[in-house]
């Protein structure tokens, strides 16, 4: 549709026949070849603007979408106020821009339950799969963006370059933060001429060190200009097709590409389908497009974040259309909404494959519990909803529970993730101070909200697994076989009372290397111990030096 974009610029002229013939014949024909002229600079302006600036799809809709409301008006102008004035050409001008408000503003409204069948979707009321813990997101992204301001200053002449956007990627098997290095602006990016390296910083371990990636010459990049951008680069090739979002996408060597995402409207530019990826070399600009089922392996997300977020948006409010949209609210639900923009979050199954989750409340923004959550696979598109968490806590709620427990410290959680861990919805909270250090990974228990926590991986599990193990969160679908326990009878060699909101009471035996821990409130005599006392326990086998007591017998205090 390239030669539809060409015309713009005789569009602009005045179209009507009359008024060329009666300017040209009288004493107007200077001043009206002047105004033409002017009249055709600006429409090849204007086709500068929108190709080149605006990069708009060389479609029909894509002309109709951004020719008609000034065709129209030109119509207009020369039909009803310009000398040689033809009313059958005002009045096209007239439904010319009818049609466009009709389009633009009407329209939309008639489309609800289409846009709710275009999201390829399914509802699910089975239990998620259990997350595999090591591959668990627990460094939050500011965390990461901390991290990597201080490896900008390792970067040569570091101060041309910006860092751009953070994703989630799996490299060699391992989650981590990835971020290119952009050009801090025009000047920076003549100087700089290239971009060398990008940022890569562990998901999954918080004390993992950062790494800059470098030895590279990217020069094709969404930062760049000119016929370097990268987008206006793809479009030169690709111009009738619909460009989405640009994902960077380092392979498993490390080498770097940028996944731009393809695809079309439908519904008269309503419902944007992605069709697959255009896989670009920022070193050298060379291109390749692959339709959705032969994606390379390694680029992780086809599906980009805005598209999931408004295909939520489809499937949850959608259904019914737009009358029960705006007054009855029959079945509504909607994908939670974060001040900071990220709708959805990229986690990743076990299978190694990405995920777009985020939970669903009411459209009540207090409400604090949600009506279920949803995982769209970020290769496929495809949507599962699961029901079967409904009225547990949503990730706002997540959060109070655990700014509430950190609010001494006045620490934060920040960017809470949905995960099936021991069979159980489990929010983790990732845990920062005011200057974006992570101090704390918290697990908030998504039927009661309970709460546990720790400095690292280890310890977190360990301890919600104790908690899940000896009934500390009272449900029917903790799993019986979390933790083997044991009987040790002995004779109390220390004791310690730790005045926590529980009362812990931390026992040591002759003869034993763990440190028992025995809660205050589950076993109210076990304050009265005193060295020398027997005690008989039943504990926890785990292979850390405390495990908690799950059964309390001082055998003393009966004598």
């Amino acid at each position: 549709m390239d030669f539809l974009f060409l015309l713009i610029p005789l569009l602009f002229l005045n179209l009507n026949p009359a008024a060329w013939r009666e300017n040209l014949q009288n004493g107007n024909r200077t001043s009206f070849l002047i105004i033409q002229a002017i009249r055709f600079a600006a429409g090849v302006l204007y086709y500068l603007f929108i190709d080149y600036l605006l990069l708009v799809d060389q479609t029909v809709s894509g002309f109709v979408a951004y020719m008609a409301l000034p065709l129209g008006i030109l119509f207009i102008v020369d039909g009803f106020l310009l000398q040689g004035r033809n009313l059958v050409h005002g009045f096209t001008g007239v439904l010319v821009i009818l049609f466009f408000f009709g389009a633009t503003f009407i329209y939309p409204f008639t489309v609800y339950k289409d846009l709710y069948q275009i999201v390829d979707a399914q509802e699910s009321n089975g239990k998620l799969e259990n997350t595999d813990r090591n591959h668990i997101i627990v460094v939050p992204l500011q965390y990461a963006q901390y991290k990597g301001e201080k490896l900008l200053g390792q970067l040569n002449n570091y101060s041309f370059y910006d860092i751009g956007e953070y994703s989630i990627q799996k490299i060699d098997n391992q989650l981590y933060w990835v971020a290119p290095v952009e050009y801090g602006g025009y000047f920076a990016s003549r100087k700089a001429q290239h971009v060398e390296a990008y940022l890569k910083i562990s998901a999954e371990d918080m004390n993992a060190t950062a790494e800059l990636a470098d030895g590279f010459k990217m020069k094709y990049i969404p930062s760049a200009y000119f016929g370097d951008h990268l987008y206006r680069r793809v479009r030169k090739q690709y111009p009738s097709l619909l460009l989405l979002e640009a994902s960077f996408e380092p392979d498993e060597n490390g080498k770097p590409y940028y996944a731009v995402s393809y695809g079309h409207y439908e519904l008269y530019r309503r419902g944007s389908i992605v069709d697959g990826v255009i896989l670009v070399d920022p070193e050298n600009g060379e291109m390749k497009k692959y339709p959705k089922k032969d994606v390379p392996e390694f680029v992780d997300q086809i599906i980009p974040a805005d598209v999931a977020y408004r295909h939520n948006i489809y499937y949850g409010e959608y259904k019914e259309g737009f009358m029960n949209r705006i007054f009855t609210h029959k079945g509504i639900h909607s994908p939670t909404q974060w001040d900071d923009g990220d709708e959805v979050v990229g986690i990743f199954s076990t299978d190694g494959r990405m995920q777009w989750f985020t939970d669903h409340t009411t459209l009540d923004n207090q409400s604090t519990s949600m009506v279920g959550f949803s995982m769209m696979d970020a290769k496929t598109g495809k949507l599962t909803y699961y029901t079967g968490a409904k009225g547990f806590l949503n990730g706002f709620a997540a959060l109070e529970v655990v700014n509430k427990t950190f609010a001494k410290e006045a620490w934060s959680g920040v960017q809470p993730v949905l995960y099936s861990i021991y069979d159980q919805i489990t929010w983790v909270v990732p845990v920062i101070d005011q200057n974006g250090l992570l101090r704390r990974i918290a697990l908030v228990h998504g039927e009661t909200g309970k709460i546990a926590y720790g400095e690292n991986k280890k310890e977190l599990f360990e301890v919600y697994k104790l908690m899940l193990a000896t009934n500390q969160i009272q449900t029917n679908t903790i799993p019986t076989d979390l933790a083997v326990t044991k009987n040790v009878q002995g004779t109390v060699q220390r004791v310690s009372i730790l005045p926590d909101g529980d009362m812990t009471v931390k026992l040591l035996l002759h003869g034993q290397d763990k440190i028992f821990n025995a809660n205050g409130k589950l076993f109210p005599y076990a304050a009265f111990t005193q060295s020398g006392d027997q005690v008989l326990l039943e504990y926890i086998d785990n292979d850390e030096v405390e495990t908690t007591v799950k059964g309390f017998e001082n055998l003393s205090l009966k004598n």
